[in-house]
C-alpha cells in the first residue's frame, strides 16, 4: 500500500484516496491505479430542489445492502430527499400526502383482539385489549393519540423492526372518567429519527378508546 502526504500531512499504508472532483463530489483514485475487488455499487439521491446525487461504494456483504435499505434518509446535506435508490432500486420515496391530516389511521378491522404490545415490540397476549396493524408515521410530524393507559406505543424502521417505544402512562393524560385510557401528543422529540411505523392498543376498537390521528 501507499504512503501519501497531503498538505503537509502524511498518512502510511493507505489503498486508496477520496479527492474533490469538478462539479462537486468526490473521486476515489487506488494505489497503481488499480480497482476494488469487491462489487461496485450506487447510492441516488433525489432532491425536493429536483437536483440530484450519486455515491459510489464497494462491498459484497448482502447485509449491507439491507442495513443501506433499512434507514430512511429524510435529508441529505441539508436537502430534503424525495427518493434514494440503491444501484437503480428505490428503497425511499416521500410523499407528504401519503399520511392526510385530521384523518383517523387506524384501521380497527386489522386490529389483534386479546392482545397488546409488548416492552421490545412484539404482540402479547393480554386478554379484553387490542392491538393495531402497523400505523404509517414520519418523524417530522406530530400525532395525537389516545391508548391503553397501562400499555406501550412501539415504533418500528421501514423494515418494520422494532426501535423505540413510550410508556402511555408516563407520557400522557389518563381521562378523568376512564383511567384505563390516556390521551397524548407524539412530537418529532418523542418519535425516532428513523421511525416509518407504530403501533399502539386499548381496551376497545373505537376512536374514544384506541386513535392516531396526524395533526401537523
Amino acid at each position: 500500500m501507499a504512503n501519501i502526504t497531503l498538505m503537509g500531512a502524511s498518512y502510511t499504508d493507505v489503498p486508496a484516496v477520496d479527492l474533490p472532483k469538478t462539479g462537486g463530489g468526490t473521486v476515489r483514485f487506488y494505489e497503481n491505479g488499480g480497482t476494488p475487488s469487491q462489487t461496485q455499487h450506487t447510492i441516488l439521491f433525489e432532491f425536493e430542489d429536483e437536483t440530484s446525487t450519486s455515491i459510489t461504494a464497494y462491498w459484497d456483504e448482502a447485509f449491507i445492502s439491507d442495513a443501506i435499505k433499512a434507514t430512511i434518509p429524510r435529508t441529505y446535506n441539508n436537502k430534503t430527499v424525495t427518493a434514494a435508490k440503491l444501484d437503480g432500486t428505490t428503497w425511499y420515496s416521500y410523499d407528504p400526502n401519503a399520511i392526510p391530516l385530521n384523518t383517523q389511521l387506524i384501521d380497527y378491522s386489522a386490529c389483534a383482539t386479546n392482545k397488546a404490545i409488548g416492552y421490545n415490540g412484539d404482540l402479547v397476549e393480554q386478554e379484553w385489549y387490542y392491538a393495531s396493524d402497523y400505523i404509517m408515521i414520519q418523524s417530522d410530524m406530530t400525532f395525537a393519540y389516545i391508548a391503553g393507559t397501562w400499555t406501550y406505543i412501539a415504533f418500528y424502521d421501514s423494515s418494520k423492526t422494532f426501535i423505540g417505544r413510550i410508556t402511555v402512562y408516563d407520557d400522557g393524560t389518563a381521562d378523568p372518567d376512564n383511567s384505563n385510557i390516556t390521551t397524548g401528543t407524539l412530537t418529532p422529540s418523542k418519535i425516532p429519527s428513523n421511525a416509518a411505523y407504530v403501533r399502539m392498543a386499548s381496551t376497545e376498537t373505537d376512536d374514544e378508546y384506541l386513535s392516531l390521528i396526524r395533526t401537523a
